[in-house]
């Protein structure tokens, strides 16, 4: 146990026994109440950091089957069939780090009404930390997905099945 010092700060009030290590466990419960990535299909769980010593997890990928592996027309049928190559290759999950603070001085915290206090008060940061990470996470989304350059099928087509087709070949 920690002992705090004299006179009480409220530093050290706050880093024993702050609101941080209670508003986090709060979020991630609003977290999950509101944005279940896993269940909607969004997020693959695709391993943990904890205890790795590394920021990046290296996610492998194996074929071979289907459109990797296509069938081999033979000449007999004592012909031997050749091995088909599979295809492997990984992507690097990143572990990202982010923020989000907020602060006010005593003259503002003194002279601010009952709105602008309750606007700044650790229930709204709470409330505003969620949708924060939403904002972020589509963010992130559409900056990755911005980057997606090759066209698929003619673009002054309208949509049609072979469109589609081109579309999930590619």
């Amino acid at each position: 146990m920690a002992s705090l010092p004299q006179p009480m700060t409220a530093a050290a009030r706050n880093a024993q026994l702050g609101n941080q290590f209670v508003l986090a466990q709060q979020i991630q419960m609003e977290l999950a109440d509101k944005l279940d990535l896993l269940a909607l299909g969004v997020v693959p769980l695709v391993g943990d950091l904890s205890g790795t010593g590394t920021t990046v997890i290296r996610v492998r990928h194996a074929g071979g089957i289907g459109w990797n592996a296509p069938l081999q027309q033979l000449s007999g049928e004592t012909d031997s069939v050749p091995d088909a190559s599979p295809t492997a290759g990984f992507t690097s999950v990143s572990l990202g780090q982010f923020g989000l603070g907020s602060s006010e001085t005593f003259l503002a915290r003194i002279t601010s009404d009952d709105a602008t206090r309750a606007a700044q008060s650790i229930e709204a940061f709470k409330a505003m930390a969620v949708d924060s990470y939403k904002r972020m996470f589509r963010k992130q989304v559409c900056s990755t997905g911005a980057t997606m350059a090759s066209s698929v099928g003619n673009t002054s087509d309208t949509l049609s099945v072979d469109t589609l087709i081109a579309l999930s070949t590619a």
